[in-house]
């Protein structure tokens, strides 16, 4: 697949480098962006980091030393995986993407028809009826427009 955005390299994670991230996607690329996929380590810069200090307002600063959370940042909906555990956890250290809205992002796609078997275990002395329901999806980044990596040197 062809890559159309260049990564962003940094030290530290700051606003300079978010709206450089961004600038990528909805400036060059024309696509208006959704989401902010952050590695846990990243979460450090945005929470403490001077630059972001002084980028978020009283009420902002207020909000995350009480709850430790902020949703939205840039109009970018922050997502994370550092809250799975370490074996469903698929980024690496340092890593940030920027996507664009998930309408202009991929497909979900579907392979065959979705399966659908009725349960009834009472011939075997149990009490379990329902339903067993089989489906095979995949999830494509089609767009790579849509898509730009930042990376902790």
């Amino acid at each position: 697949s062809s890559e159309y955005n260049e990564p962003v390299y940094f030290s530290t994670l700051t606003p300079t480098v978010l709206a450089s991230l961004r600038n990528q996607i909805d400036v060059q690329g024309g696509i208006p962006v959704g989401g902010l996929l952050v590695a846990a380590d990243l979460w450090a810069d945005i929470i403490s980091d001077s630059e972001f200090q002084n980028f978020y307002s009283p009420i902002e600063k207020h909000e995350i030393v009480l709850t430790g959370r902020l949703g939205t940042l840039m109009g970018m909906d922050i997502v994370t995986d550092g809250f799975r555990i370490k074996n469903l956890q698929v980024l690496q250290p340092g890593t940030a993407y920027v996507l664009g809205i998930p309408d202009l992002l991929g497909v979900i796609g579907q392979y065959g028809e979705m399966s659908v078997t009725a349960i009834d275990r009472r011939v075997v002395g149990e009490s379990a009826r329902g339903w067993f329901i089989e489906n095979t999806i995949d999830m494509t980044v089609l767009n790579s427009r849509a898509v730009v990596k930042g990376q902790r040197l």
